[in-house]
């Protein structure tokens, strides 16, 4: 809703017959005007929204603008009260009341029976999980992927790729399967980045061809096809979502201190900001959790810096006198904003929460942090910390803070793999 309308304010969130004192949802079947619920509800699941898009409550254009909205996602037999706005809206039965002190829903199966409202996707058929960067994210939801990631299969877990020395593209899908062949190409892992430009919820592989073109083998596995070209040395370049699209950005610091940004890696370069800092500082993830990624800089003196967007004056995140080299960058308490890992020489894991708070020790591991990557392996909207074993096995660490799990094995070095 704040993505369609731009904003929305809520007066009352989880809250059972929000606004009528004389329901208290006691077990009793409620109908009467205006009608606040029609069961108790565990928690309790009421929301009263104050206003949309600037709009306010009570008056047509909000109501009109709220029915608008649930039309599109509530099941079919809900009920609105029709006082406010008599329109016309898909799904919707329509109730009188006395007055129109605001916009009354009540969801409904069609029927009457009693619908509680669903928690995950698969509940009453309305889906709950958004799919487009910016939305809020809701419990048991999956959060939207960031623009680095290696998910090939669409299943929103991040897959294990190895880009064979006898050309084939191996995907072990979640870490955890037999290698599957996904295409062939004789480019090594070195010169591949991760994204997905198309939008279509599956990873693509991108690569910077020396000649200056930038190839896309879409899902992994189609042939190279050619999304533009500009004469920019693909060390030089970073992908993340900038503007909040869902689809892969191309992100280059040009030498003379402008930012350029390619949307979809197909657009001209525009110039988004300038700071005269080297490409290989800066790192691109999500502290804010707006749905698009932003650029961090490990400042010399110490400071951790951020430009959100990658259009934003620089500003002051924490403190931390780590080289961004020794620094990763995952979810791992799920709240839709990027964390920094630090695995400290001493084998310990410290992890800064947004980038923002003070160290906080989650696990003990005596492996050099240039063998592990950061990816979330089994969906849980979490960031976990991958290491590929010198004895062949793959183990992983749920959240950052559990025990080594093995998942699989496979004899091939760390330096071949790519989890993101």
């Amino acid at each position: 809703m704040a993505k369609k309308y731009g904003s929305v304010q809520l007066n009352d969130l989880n809250r059972n017959c929000a606004g009528d004192p004389g329901a208290t949802c006691d077990g009793r079947t409620i109908d009467i005007s205006p009608v606040h619920c029609v069961e108790r509800l565990s928690p309790p699941q009421g929301i009263d929204f104050g206003t949309i898009g600037g709009l306010g409550s009570p008056s047509p254009a909000y109501s009109k603008a709220l029915l608008s909205f649930l039309s599109g996602v509530i099941p079919a037999g809900s009920r609105a009260e029709k006082n406010c706005e008599d329109g016309s809206f898909s799904n919707f039965e329509r109730f009188s009341a006395t007055g129109c002190h605001h916009q009354h829903v009540d969801f409904l199966r069609s029927g009457g029976a009693k619908l509680n409202i669903p928690t995950s996707s698969s509940s009453a058929g309305t889906d709950l999980c958004p799919s487009t960067p910016g939305f809020s994210l809701f419990s048991g939801c999956p959060l939207p992927r960031s623009a680095n990631s290696t998910d090939f299969n669409h299943d929103r877990r991040a897959d294990v790729f190895f880009a064979n020395p006898n050309g084939q593209w191996w995907v072990s899908d979640s870490g955890n399967s037999k290698w599957r062949i996904s295409a062939s190409t004789g480019v090594p892992i070195d010169y591949l980045q991760f994204a997905d430009f198309n939008g279509d919820g599956t990873d693509d592989v991108f690569w910077p061809n020396p000649n200056g073109q930038w190839w896309v083998s879409y899902g992994g596995n189609t042939k190279w096809q050619i999304l533009a070209s500009a004469g920019v040395p693909g060390e030089q370049l970073q992908l993340g979502d900038f503007n909040g699209d869902g689809k892969a950005d191309v992100f280059y610091a040009h030498p003379n201190g402008h930012w350029w940004v390619s949307y979809g890696g197909n657009s001209k370069w525009a110039i988004t900001a300038t700071a005269v800092v080297p490409a290989g500082k800066l790192r691109i993830a999500d502290f804010n959790g707006d749905g698009k990624d932003d650029v961090f800089w490990a400042n010399p003196n110490g400071q951790w810096w951020v430009s959100y967007g990658g259009n934003s004056k620089w500003q002051v995140m924490a403190s931390a006198g780590v080289p961004v080299e020794q620094l990763r960058f995952g979810d791992f308490n799920g709240d839709g904003k990027a964390d920094v890992l630090w695995t400290n020489p001493n084998g310990q894991w410290w992890v800064s929460y947004g980038g923002n708070t003070k160290w906080i020790i989650t696990a003990t591991a005596g492996v050099p942090g240039e063998q592990l990557q950061v990816a979330d392996l089994n969906g849980d909207g979490k960031a976990d910390v991958f290491w590929a074993n010198p004895n062949g096995q793959w183990w992983v660490s749920y959240g950052g803070n559990s025990q080594w799990v093995i998942t699989a094995a496979a004899g091939v070095p760390s330096s071949q793999l790519a989890t993101r």
